[in-house]
């Protein structure tokens, strides 16, 4: 049996870089079964499942709410599990199956996974489970094997993914086989069956109207010219990458014998939107060989030359002829688009040439080849690089293709380009970063990822005149959209959650009635910062000032008066005989 799981390797992610992502989701995976057990009653499996004894005599299989050795006090989902009694058979095998099968057709990547509980209890005693799969029920072929041994005890999620004969079936059946070493109780729950997307087709299609087209075999007349538009974000859409394209072909509704003279087949990358202006010049021809349209539905040009699409420019194709006889058109299917065909037929011999645009109304469906891709899968699990606790809710990604982790932190992408690839984490509370995977097609590249907590930063702020805690005090950290604020409690202290930032940051403290606070922060992984600030009282020019004569009639003097004064200001007096005014 091929090995489909390559290299376990492990990445602590500790780049100071923010990753910033648009949306979020799970990867294309399809969950073809979910069993938790929970209808099964003490040796009768839930409906769907069945029992088989493979070697000794006892079936052992029974289904529990809690568990004896070991000891276990709780399903890990719902209220029932698997238990198989290996610790009273002294040796024998029992298989339960899935008596109902599931369809795998046009899926790729068949992974089962599962909860199995692990124990540290008799050590050279092989109790194990092994996973199995089969297309008929009755032929099984092993994929995995589980030990119940480990030194760490609990319920842990196990994973297998089934080789490629499981792909693209009609029916799949899967089953576990429990076999005793007379150690103790095997215990499972929570089965998953998933599958990922088909692997991207050798051909992909543009268009899917079901009007008929006379463009671009007009063969009814001498001569035809066609020219027809296809955007880079519609050959993105079906399927293509930058690379070349090796076939043209259409759809065709009915064909004509008529063998077109002169033909070419030409083709361009463009940054032009439509055809609205007519024909484009300059293109290269990539078959000239005369050609009659050999039947109908997809018929394809092999092209002498692939064609290179750099991924990013939209497509011009041109068909041109020219005959000294005609019969009928050939049609084809075609999706109504204004602007984006240009096109002309005449009983001449200069149609490769001509200039005139009759500007059909449809666009010809059409079906490129591309390189057959044999895709490769990353998959493994995010965990806390000081505690290995699963992460949930981070963001794996490669390119545009991106998982998010689930619950015990397993995230996975499919159909990912043989070859380096950089992969992406982000999770708050975590430092985001990226680290390289080598994908190999056709298999599972197991890539853990260890992320570090991120820094914290924490202090207290004071008033700088009394010393008192100064509450409310709003405290920045970072800027833009990475920044995080938090205010100062009763004791004028304060500390942030885990930052997703980390090196050299701005901070700002500040509460109105005080000067701000500003300086820089250096945030390290895994570490509290302490940042203190003393506030000074804002400076507050005493007011309002007037000034008012002592008597209106006869006036001696004039009457200063200012405000209250406050904070950083005081009142002197001088009395006149004083020249020197107090310091301070």
């Amino acid at each position: 049996m091929r090995n489909f799981t390559k290299t376990l390797r492990t990445f602590v992610l500790m780049a100071s870089m923010i990753f910033v992502l648009v949306t979020f989701g799970y990867a294309q995976q399809t969950v073809l079964l979910t069993e938790s057990f929970e209808t099964g009653s003490g040796t009768t499996p839930p409906a769907g499942w069945s029992i088989e004894q493979v070697t000794g005599t006892t079936l052992g299989v029974n289904f529990v709410t809690t568990g004896t050795f070991p000891t276990i006090a709780a399903a890990y989902d719902g209220t029932k599990f698997v238990q198989y009694n290996s610790y009273n058979i002294s040796s024998g095998s029992t298989r339960l199956k899935r008596s109902t099968a599931v369809s795998t057709t046009n899926k790729s990547f068949i992974m089962v996974d599962f909860a199995w509980y692990e124990d540290a209890g008799s050590p050279a005693n092989e109790d194990k489970v092994d996973v199995q799969w089969s297309t008929n029920g009755t032929t099984w072929n092993t994929s995995g094997t589980f030990d119940r041994y480990n030194s760490v005890t609990g319920w842990k999620v196990k994973n297998v993914v089934l080789p490629s004969g499981a792909n693209n079936q009609a029916t799949v059946y899967v089953a576990f086989l429990f076999t005793s070493g007379n150690g103790n109780n095997c215990s499972m729950d929570l089965v998953h069956v998933t599958a990922g997307p088909a692997a991207p087709p050798a051909f992909i299609t543009i268009g899917t109207g079901t009007v008929s087209s006379n463009y671009p075999y007009t063969t009814y007349w001498m001569g035809g010219r066609t020219q027809m538009l296809f955007t880079a974000a519609e050959l993105t859409a079906a399927g293509a990458i930058a690379g070349n394209l090796s076939t043209v072909g259409f759809d065709v509704i009915s064909n004509s014998t008529q063998v077109m003279n002169g033909f070419n087949l030409k083709m361009g990358n463009t940054g032009l939107a439509n055809l609205t202006a007519g024909f484009v010049d300059g293109l290269t021809a990539y078959y000239t060989t005369p050609y009659a349209v050999p039947g109908t539905g997809w018929q394809s040009i092999t092209l002498t030359t692939p064609f290179a699409w750099d991924g990013t420019s939209n497509i011009i194709v041109e068909i041109c002829y020219a005959n000294t006889s005609y019969t009928s058109y050939s049609p084809v299917h075609a999706t109504t688009l204004a602007g984006m065909t240009a096109g002309h037929y005449a009983d001449n011999q200069t149609q490769c040439s001509v200039t005139t645009n009759s500007a059909p109304a449809a666009r010809p469906n059409i079906r490129f080849g591309v390189p057959p891709i044999t895709p490769g899968v990353l998959m493994g699990y995010v965990r806390d690089v000081n505690t290995l606790a699963p992460i949930a809710g981070a963001i794996i990604q490669v390119g545009s293709a991106k998982d998010t982790s689930r619950a015990n932190g397993m995230y996975v992408l499919y159909n990912l380009n043989a070859g380096t690839v950089t992969v992406n984490s982000v999770s708050p509370g975590y430092i985001s970063g990226s680290v390289p995977a080598t994908i190999t097609g056709g298999e599972v590249t197991t890539l853990d990822v260890l992320m570090s907590p991120g820094p914290k930063v924490g202090g207290i702020v004071t008033n700088a005149a009394t010393g008192a805690p100064v509450t409310g005090a709003a405290v920045t950290i970072g800027t833009g959209s990475g920044a995080l604020t938090v205010l100062t409690v009763g004791d004028g202290s304060y500390l942030s959650p885990l930052l997703s930032i980390s090196g050299d940051q701005p901070i700002e403290i500040g509460k109105t009635g005080f000067d701000s606070f500003t300086g820089t922060v250096t945030l390290i992984p895994n570490t509290t910062t302490t940042q203190n600030a003393s506030l000074l009282a804002t400076a507050v020019q005493p007011g309002p000032f007037t000034a008012a004569l002592n008597n209106p009639t006869t006036p001696t003097a004039v009457n200063l008066n200012w405000g209250i004064p406050q904070s950083m200001y005081q009142v002197s007096y001088d009395d006149g005989h004083r020249t020197t005014l107090p310091s301070g």
